[in-house]
């Protein structure tokens, strides 16, 4: 099926909606490939953005809802839990400049208790709160 933005979904259908599994390529360069219900994103897939960022997992009703892995072009890249499109549980993101934080994650900041390590080797284990540490921590 062709849009009028050509935009283009090739594979299932099911009472005119996107339903299954199909490839849906939109005209401003973006990428999905996996499952779909209703017309809506909704279990294993893969996605690739026009930015070249990419994210392979979990989809619910159109959104990354549970695990999956989210890439940057930078070199940069989580792997953990989603909720409504952020990352928000437990995960791992490991960055491009080497720094590795693991931990909890609370609508996309780091919040909880969660390991911070350094590419020189140092290391911060204790309290985040929105993305900063904050309270009970130990420098190593």
């Amino acid at each position: 099926m062709i849009f009028e933005q050509l935009d283009v979904y090739v594979g299932d259908f099911l009472e005119g909606y996107q339903d299954g599994y199909g490839k849906f390529i939109d005209a401003g360069g973006g990428f999905y490939e996996g499952e779909w219900v209703r017309g809506m994103q909704d279990g294993f897939g893969t996605e690739i953005f026009a930015s070249g960022e990419r994210y392979e997992g979990q989809f619910k009703q159109g959104v990354k809802e549970g695990k999956g892995k989210y890439m940057w072009p930078s070199g940069s890249e989580y792997t953990g839990e989603f909720t409504n499109n952020l990352q928000h549980g437990t995960g791992i993101m490991i960055y491009s400049n080497r720094k590795k934080y693991e931990g909890e994650w609370l609508n996309g900041a780091k919040h909880g208790i969660g390991t911070l390590t350094y590419p020189d080797g140092g290391i911060y284990m204790g309290s985040f709160v929105n993305g900063v540490k904050e309270g009970k921590g130990r420098m190593i």
